[in-house]
């Protein structure tokens, strides 16, 4: 995918070393998926995907431009999805845990298979988040966009699921809460999160 053409960009928060920013992209009908621009305030189910963009592969192309060392074309490069197989995802947010775990976390709302419906549950995804712009300067043979890529596909593979979708709350007390070690509210099961998107500090 790209976010070149009919996508709609938002949400952007830069990287904890501010090297890149990532934002959300909703489908505008260039995903094939959404050939309509649902309103995102009622229509939550409109396709979206997370990206990551680099600012310092911009900054060097505009830089190279200025100094007449080349043509600038506009191209949208030095970008990688976040949420590749994800049908919904949204609201990027960055905090540090301190601690004995120095890694930035990325937390976002996603849904892999999407909803139907105008609005739906949603799971809290998050994954560390780890700058690796000093081992890149110290591998000269390698260029700045293949050490972007691989410092989030190294991201990725830390990502994991803080809250799952709930599909079906159970009912306290039913045969099918027994042994649920959910937390009750207002005698049913912990009924998901539904949410547009999360706080600006949400940790």
């Amino acid at each position: 995918g790209t976010t070149q053409g009919g996508y709609l960009l938002g949400q952007p928060v830069f990287t904890p070393d501010g090297d890149a920013v990532v934002y959300t992209a909703w489908d505008a009908g260039s995903g094939g998926s959404m050939p309509k621009r649902l309103g995102s305030t009622y229509c939550q189910q409109r396709f979206g995907k997370i990206y990551v963009s680099s600012v310092k592969l911009l900054m060097q192309e505009l830089s190279s431009y200025a100094k007449g060392e080349s043509k600038y074309g506009g191209k949208d490069e030095g970008y990688e999805c976040l949420t590749q197989n994800d049908v919904l995802a949204r609201s990027p947010r960055f905090f540090y845990s301190g601690g004995n775990d120095s890694a930035s976390k990325l937390a976002f709302l996603s849904n892999p298979r999407g909803f139907d419906t105008h609005v739906g549950c949603m799971e809290l995804q998050l994954m560390d988040w780890n700058d690796v712009k000093e081992e890149g300067e110290e591998r000269g043979g390698d260029s700045n966009d293949s050490v972007f890529t691989e410092m989030v596909e190294a991201n990725l593979k830390t990502r994991r699921t803080l809250i799952h979708e709930v599909r079906q709350p159970k009912i306290s007390g039913s045969e099918e809460d027994e042994g649920s070690t959910n937390e009750n509210v207002a005698s049913i099961s912990f009924p998901g999160l539904f949410l547009m998107q999360l706080p600006t500090s949400c940790f």
